[in-house]
């Protein structure tokens, strides 16, 4: 019988990387893998638990698995586009899902790589333009959503994104311009509205004398 070592052993039928998995904790398995846990297994163990909770396709779990297997992990320029925008989007809803538990860290870190893959879709500099934001992040939050907004001037939210981020860096007269746009492409856009009169009303605050 081969020996496991410790970071391998099975307690329960599972090695303590699995139930690091399990119990979602990122530090731990930090310092497992650093200890020489397996992490094919494990690896394989969160595809299959992220599959069959349907988060992920099968081909998503497919490549990445022979991805790991090749030690392959930044993008191949050979790599088809139909493989390559199935991970971006596998990755996206690993994303979505982190910050819907408000776990703001992680998705941006899975927007990261799903822009490895695909750099060329908006919604993912939106999302994690909104990552760093809720996080405080004042210097990355305008960058992501200056890329959305490149990649789609038509779309009301790249312009609610800049505006946004530039409000948190206190740009208020930049914030009220890029709220201004966007409501000139949505009219109707109440939070647009909303965040166009917080930046007016800010700009007012900062040109009144203080007493």
């Amino acid at each position: 019988m081969k020996f496991l070592g410790p970071c391998n052993k099975l307690v329960n039928g599972k090695t303590p990387l699995i139930a690091a998995i399990d119990a979602t904790s990122r530090n731990c398995m930090v310092l497992l893998i650093e200890a020489g846990a397996d992490r094919m297994g494990a690896l394989t163990y969160a595809m299959e638990n992220l599959h069959s909770e349907k988060l992920v396709s099968t081909d998503f779990v497919n490549y990445i698995m022979e991805d790991v297997a090749a030690n392959r992990f930044v993008p191949d320029d050979d790599e088809p586009e139909s493989r390559s925008k199935t991970k971006a989007e596998g990755f996206k809803k690993l994303a979505d899902c982190s910050f819907k538990q408000e776990d703001y860290l992680s998705a941006a870190k899975s927007y990261t790589v799903a822009i490895r893959f695909n750099p060329k879709i908006a919604t993912l500099y939106s999302n994690r333009s909104l990552c760093w934001l809720r996080m405080g992040e004042s210097d990355k939050a305008p960058l992501d959503a200056y890329k959305c907004r490149k990649l789609r001037s038509d779309w009301p939210k790249a312009y609610y994104r800049q505006g946004a981020a530039l409000m948190l860096l206190k740009d208020y007269k930049g914030a009220r311009e890029h709220f201004s746009d966007g409501l000139k492409l949505d009219p109707a856009n109440t939070e647009m509205e909303h965040a166009l009169r917080k930046a007016y009303d800010a700009m007012k605050d900062v040109s009144e004398p203080q007493g």
